[in-house]
């Protein structure tokens, strides 16, 4: 069976998202394309893979849940490599992202559980932070390591920005399915 893939983003407001936009794309420029080079600046909330069908109620269970929430600082750490080809921004693990996240990943396992879709992937732990480049092997990721060293990050931006993509499956780019300001 094919599965829809579901993604819930805090996408960072400006000046981070130019910030960042701006180093992976000078980071392309140093070593050439690498995974997800184009994928835009976000924190990612919620990964899922649902059967079809089930689009429309997941993103209803969003709004329901950003209804009334207030918008709040995000702190930003340092650039880190963890290895294994990834290089982050590291999110500061506030209490208000970690309500929002859990309340959003709370209100798709109630959905879950009451129409007992078929899915997977929805437990994967995320890691609050926000991708500068994944999967850059070998020299690249030494160059990638070395130009990013003294690359400096913005301390903080306001979450303000909510995002629910489909994921083509063909291309793996995501579509939107709606846009939330909180």
């Amino acid at each position: 069976m094919a599965f829809d893939t579901v993604k819930v983003f805090l996408l960072p407001t400006e000046p981070v998202y130019s910030h960042i936009q701006k180093l992976k794309f000078q980071l392309r420029e140093k070593i050439g394309n690498y995974f997800y080079w184009d994928y835009e600046p976000h924190i990612s909330l919620i990964y899922l893979k649902v059967e079809p069908g089930h689009l429309e109620p997941l993103v209803q269970a969003v709004e329901k849940v950003l209804t009334g929430a207030l918008p709040f600082d995000i702190s930003l750490n340092k650039i880190t490599a963890p290895g294994r080809g990834f290089i982050f921004v590291d999110v500061e693990k506030s209490l208000p992202l970690r309500v929002l996240t859990n309340s959003l990943h709370q209100a798709f396992k109630d959905y879950l559980l009451g129409e007992k879709p078929q899915h997977e992937d929805f437990e994967k732990y995320l890691r609050h932070h926000i991708t500068i480049g994944n999967y850059i092997k070998g020299d690249n990721y030494d160059k990638a390591i070395k130009f990013l060293a003294s690359a400096s990050v913005p301390d903080a931006f306001e979450c303000r920005r909510i995002v629910v993509y489909k994921e083509d499956p063909e291309t793996r780019k995501n579509i939107l399915l709606k846009e939330f300001a909180i």
